[in-house]
């Protein structure tokens, strides 16, 4: 127990110091960064979605993010169905020369025709790629909802000159060879769009505190029974995202109930993130 908390207590100080390096938040409908430099390159194919439809002309490929207040950046044109699993998407490069403790997030949203399943990788030669965990599931309920893809980079991401990082559509890890699309009444197709916001290079890993969520409640902690409990006081339809120490997804859940079960998850530290009526909070959460 003693190491847990040992644990805790280092994710509260990386959380406090961690610094944004570099960020896209696109609200400016432009691909310079807010904030630090770097380049976005679409990749496999991808091309920035200027279709405008209906009687509304968007101003694609910048189209309303995450919040809703801002811009979020648009593609399309992915692979066909069972072809170029993991090689189409955006890319983001960034120097880390004179950075250490290399953290990514992006913020990434799909087309119900979408491929379901994206996946975060990383170079550290500008050659190679490498997986950051397993594929994340892009939710679907009544309308696309926003994800975010979070990931620790390893030590060789530190003070490098050549590092970036990518966003991939990718096969549905339980069918064969196949796209599954994000809104299961619907078939995968090529013209589906995904959207990125909020992209973000920090050297630690950040504290993801937007606004607040009034009489926010997150118990038991540490949780010993697996189930864990969120409550508010709207206690309304929220977004419920588990991160590791590491900075992996393990959990992604959209729901109005109060009880979520965590008993597939492993003692340990993690990190709960909660999305409530635009508001978003963490929280450090130990399982035992």
């Amino acid at each position: 127990m003693k190491k847990i908390y040992s644990l805790l207590f280092l994710v509260f100080t990386t959380l406090s110091f961690g610094q944004v390096v570099t960020q896209w938040n696109f609200d400016s409908s432009t691909t310079a960064p807010s904030i630090g430099s770097g380049t976005v390159t679409l990749i496999g194919g991808v091309v920035e979605n200027t279709q405008s439809t209906g009687t509304t002309p968007c101003n694609c490929p910048f189209v309303s993010g995450n919040p809703t207040t801002g811009k979020a950046y648009t593609s399309k044109t992915y692979p066909a169905q069972g072809a170029a699993s993991g090689t189409a998407g955006a890319q983001f490069s960034v120097s880390t020369v004179g950075q250490t403790n290399i953290n990514v997030y992006v913020d990434v949203y799909g087309s119900g025709t979408a491929s379901k399943y994206v996946l975060l990788q990383y170079t550290t030669d500008g050659t190679t790629w490498v997986d950051s965990g397993t594929p994340t599931i892009l939710p679907y309920t009544t309308a696309s909802q926003w994800v975010t893809l979070t990931g620790a980079m390893p030590t060789a991401a530190d003070n490098n000159a050549n590092f970036a990082f990518r966003v991939v559509t990718v096969f549905d890890p339980t069918a064969s060879s196949a796209y599954s699309p994000v809104n299961s009444t619907k078939t995968y197709a090529s013209t589906g769009t995904i959207r990125f916001d909020n992209v973000t290079v920090s050297n630690g890993v950040l504290k993801v505190n937007q606004n607040t969520i009034s009489g926010l409640k997150i118990y038991p902690n540490p949780v010993a029974n697996g189930t864990l409990f969120v409550e508010s006081d709207a206690n309304t339809e929220r977004t419920i995202t588990l991160f590791d120490v590491l900075g992996k997804q393990v959990l992604n859940t959209k729901t109005s109930n109060s009880a979520i079960n965590v008993s597939g998850l492993t003692s340990g530290v993690y990190i709960v993130k909660v999305i409530e009526e635009g508001k978003t909070e963490t929280r450090k959460l130990v399982i035992k």
